[in-house]
């Protein structure tokens, strides 16, 4: 009996959870170019180098309803 109320629980909790975790309107992003250039031309005049490992990105505007 006790192992059919902790299933259940779990269950109703992962069902909770999983409706949370997807959002109607998901954002897309773009490498944020911009900024790329800004920190290149700053690295360019004081002579530092920058090796990007992750890129800086954007969130680009979804389409509306």
């Amino acid at each position: 009996m006790n192992r059919i109320v902790v299933a259940a629980m779990l269950f109703a909790t992962a069902s909770t959870l999983a409706a949370c975790a997807s959002a109607p309107g998901a954002v897309s992003y773009e490498t944020d170019q911009a900024k790329i250039d800004r920190v290149q031309r700053a690295a360019l005049i004081t002579g530092a180098q920058v090796r990007w490992v992750n890129p800086p990105d954007k969130p680009i505007a979804a389409p509306g309803p």
